[in-house]
């Protein structure tokens, strides 16, 4: 599918395909609301957790009105459920602190608001990221 620049005068109520955001009354409109603290994460992780210094952890989410409201809890590979929302909290020993990647940061957003982002809208959050201070 290919799409052309709009050639001729909006119809009332509308804007050009040039300055449309696809995303912007979704954005603008939507709270993204944890029932709990992320940093519980971090904390009282399994023998093989410790081994491999990362913990997956699962993600629900459900709509209601303007609210996202996102569940969490770490989980075992084993009982991960096939195409479920999950990522892996990294614990970095020299650092001795918890990381989550860009890209499963990225994944993550995506899967919770069910919105799929083009690469220039990835590569934009990720310099937003960078205020955080990555280190890799």
């Amino acid at each position: 599918m290919t799409s052309t620049p709009y050639q001729g005068m909006p119809m009332a109520g509308t804007m050009p395909l040039m300055e449309y955001n696809s995303y912007a009354s979704l954005l603008n409109k939507a709270n993204l609301l944890f029932d709990n603290n992320l940093d519980s994460m971090t904390v009282d992780w399994s023998l093989e957790e410790r081994e491999c210094r990362r913990r997956l952890v699962q993600f629900w989410r459900r709509h209601e009105n303007n609210n996202i409201l996102c569940t969490f809890k770490g989980v075992a590979a084993a009982d991960r459920v096939p195409n479920s929302i999950v990522v892996s909290c990294i614990y970095w020993e020299d650092k001795q602190d918890f990381f989550i990647t860009s890209v499963d940061c990225i994944y993550l957003l995506e899967s919770l608001i069910a919105v799929r982002f083009t690469v220039e809208e990835k590569n934009r959050i990720r310099r937003n990221l960078e205020g955080f201070r990555p280190l890799t």
